[in-house]
């Protein structure tokens, strides 16, 4: 969950640190082949985590940076494809059908996925919950095991700005209100 918001924050961050329009425009073109990619790797965590940094009102209100003119039409059709599923209507349908469909293995949006863990876990017995945590805790730990260090320590240097009001009025400098 906290990867997700991390990655989510850094696409805005990265997207808002950025003062040239044209390259503004190409790092949101960037960004949505990026969450396009994820999907087709059939990782719908970080998918959904770009599509959501790229629709935060910071970043969505540039209207001279998703200006068709500057950023074709094909990448706006592209992100509009993406953001159906997350469409959080019907309990997120889309998304539900999305990742029935995706052959294994597959990365799934952890929030949602949580979410659906949850909701059984209020009707377990004290013993059955400890039973789950503990395999929780293993799972993490055998999925810790797996990562390299190189891909640890590249992952955790991403530059983020996590106060939403630097972040908005770091939007409104790249573009002020008409």
């Amino acid at each position: 969950l906290q990867r997700c918001n991390e990655v989510q924050q850094w696409v805005m961050s990265e997207v808002l640190m950025c003062v040239s329009l044209n390259k503004r425009v190409q790092l949101l073109k960037k960004f949505i082949k990026i969450a396009a990619h994820c999907k087709a790797q059939r990782n719908l965590n970080s998918a959904f985590a770009i599509i959501m940094g790229l629709n935060t009102a910071a970043v969505s209100r540039l209207n001279q940076t998703w200006e068709v003119r500057k950023c074709p039409g094909k990448f706006k059709k592209l992100f509009s494809e993406l953001e159906l599923i997350t469409d959080p209507s019907l309990n997120h349908k889309a998304y539900r059908e999305a990742f029935k469909r995706m052959k294994p293995p597959k990365i799934p949006f952890m929030p949602l996925l949580l979410k659906g863990f949850l909701k059984p876990l209020t009707h377990m017995s004290v013993k059955h919950l400890l039973c789950f945590v503990f395999f929780v805790r293993l799972l993490g730990n055998e999925v810790i095991g797996v990562d390299s260090p190189e891909v640890r320590a590249s992952v955790h240097c991403l530059h983020i700005i996590d106060n939403q009001q630097t972040l908005f009025k770091l939007s409104h400098k790249l573009e002020p209100r008409a």
